[in-house]
């Protein structure tokens, strides 16, 4: 079995959980068919954090060749920002380290400041990220307390819109 499921991932579960859950169903539905149960290979084309929710690319069989390259296609996220809070993960998950006044702004005030993240710019990505470090993930390594200077890397923003402002 070759191709690529589109799951839509709830909050609360890892990427991983959904890939388990497929297999779950797969080798039910192989037995059931009197299919031989050989290991099938399932992987997806980026993790999406366990609080996040959205469109999870599941590869089956060959289709895991893909990966590389799915990863590397534009994306679309949406999401909510909160101004002014810091937290220990970088996210709405963590613990907040510090709380700051924020100035009034308008819509237009945040649409003019979004525009600067449009083009290529440089992010630096979260400790508390499924990214790889020495063969490790980061968010594993931070848990154990380990400090690290995670470089940089060039990233394509094509577009920044406000959705909504209160």
């Amino acid at each position: 079995m070759d191709g690529i499921l589109n799951v839509n991932k709830p909050s609360g579960i890892t990427s991983y959980d959904v890939i388990r859950h497929i297999k779950r169903i797969l080798a039910v539905e192989r037995m059931a068919t009197n299919k031989p149960l050989n290991r099938l290979k399932i992987g997806h084309a980026g993790t999406l954090d366990p609080f996040a929710e959205g469109v999870l690319l599941l590869l089956l069989g060959r289709s895991t060749k893909q990966s590389f390259s799915l990863m590397g296609s534009p994306k679309i996220y949406e999401g909510i920002i909160t101004l002014g809070t810091q937290t220990d993960t970088d996210d709405c998950t963590g613990r907040a380290t510090a709380i700051v006044p924020v100035p009034h702004l308008c819509v237009d005030d945040a649409r003019s400041a979004a525009q600067a993240f449009i083009g290529e710019i440089d992010q630096v990505p979260p400790a508390y990220s499924a990214l790889h470090w020495g063969g490790r993930r980061l968010y594993d390594l931070a848990r154990a307390g380990v400090a690290l200077e995670i470089p940089s890397r060039k990233v394509h923003v094509y577009e920044f819109e406000i959705l909504n402002f209160f």
